[in-house]
């Protein structure tokens, strides 16, 4: 799943940055690992819809099914963008205040 990954890939490069404490990093493994397991989720259930035999669903019931699981993998992957989004302006934020703060240092210190 191409959420999976660039989940995956956002956090290696948000943990690998040496901007954030401990406990942010924590709290961002945290949400992409809800993500994860939750889409997982719905990758079992449309396992289980698509599955001959598995659920009794009239094709009314399984298209409507299916329709629910779209929407809520769309409401990940929508969430997982702007989270990334959130977190990589922060990171840039942070990554500018160290320079800034570098800048200063050097100024001040001939």
């Amino acid at each position: 799943m191409e959420l999976v990954g660039n989940s995956g890939r956002h956090r290696n490069k948000l943990q690998s940055s040496g901007l954030f404490a401990p406990d942010e990093l924590d709290y961002f493994v945290q949400v992409y690992d809800r993500i994860f397991r939750e889409s997982l989720r719905d990758l079992e259930e449309l396992t289980a819809v698509l599955t001959a035999g598995e659920l009794r669903m009239s094709d009314e019931e399984r298209l409507a099914a299916i329709d629910r699981i779209y929407l809520s993998v769309q409401d990940k992957c929508l969430f997982v963008m702007d989270f990334n989004s959130q977190t990589g302006i922060l990171a840039l934020q942070r990554g500018r205040e160290d320079v800034e703060a570098l800048r200063l240092l050097t100024q001040t210190n001939p």
